[in-house]
């Protein structure tokens, strides 16, 4: 997948008035100020490169519609820490990063993430595959490996999203199920109700990488 491939899909799967970044991780490597480096030292080098163009994803993103001088903080779980009236997520797999952001007067939380598609198994499957997941499967026109990598990316978005939306300790990416629907052969959209929360996304194979977006709204 080339760079304007994984620039269309993310325009493809995200709503117009939410703001994409995207590219090569070594083609963020811009240093990050003292109080945003928020890793250890002995971090791997490919772990800094990461974390480096994670964030600097993440503020082009957020300075497509935001004029204010920001910094982006880490949280103790390690989740960014945006300026305020801005929600955003990034996800990075070697050698792309990715990130979305909007106003929070438009969205409560959004989550992206970015998989290959990988040979899942029936027997390592059960770590993030549940019953309800295993049903949907029969609905979807995909071998057991790529449905797994599609559901992988599906749960990791909504559980970004729903994470950030309500401090919920019970939440893990295994009691997520997201109700998948298929509306062409690489293309997806799903949904995912935590309580009184809906989480709504989409999904695009571009094989063999897979990518997903989500967002959650405040009027659910």
């Amino acid at each position: 997948m080339d760079i304007g491939t994984l620039a269309q899909a993310l325009s493809r799967l995200t709503p117009e008035n939410m703001s994409v970044s995207s590219g090569f991780i070594n083609d963020f490597q811009t240093p990050l100020k003292m109080d945003e480096f928020a890793l250890s030292e002995n971090a791997s080098r490919g772990r800094k490169a990461e974390f480096v163009a994670g964030r600097n994803c993440l503020r082009k993103a957020i300075t497509a519609f935001y004029d204010k001088t920001f910094t982006i903080g880490r949280s103790e779980d390690g989740k960014p820490i945006l300026p305020p009236g801005v929600v955003g997520s990034l996800s990075h797999k070697y050698p792309f990063v990715v990130s979305i952001a909007a106003s929070n007067n438009e969205y409560c939380s959004l989550g992206v993430d970015i998989e290959t598609i990988d040979n899942w198994s029936e027997k390592p499957s059960p770590v993030f595959v549940n019953s309800s997941d295993l049903a949907l499967h029969e609905h979807i026109d995909a071998p057991f490996n790529e449905y797994c990598s599609i559901l992988f990316s599906a749960k990791e978005s909504a559980y970004k999203a729903l994470k950030h939306a309500k401090s919920d300790t019970s939440l893990n990416i295994r009691n997520i199920s997201p109700g998948l629907r298929q509306l062409a052969k690489d293309t997806y959209e799903y949904s995912v109700l935590n309580g009184d929360i809906i989480c709504h996304g989409r999904l695009l194979l571009t094989r063999p990488w897979v990518i997903a977006a989500c967002w959650i709204t405040h009027n659910v």
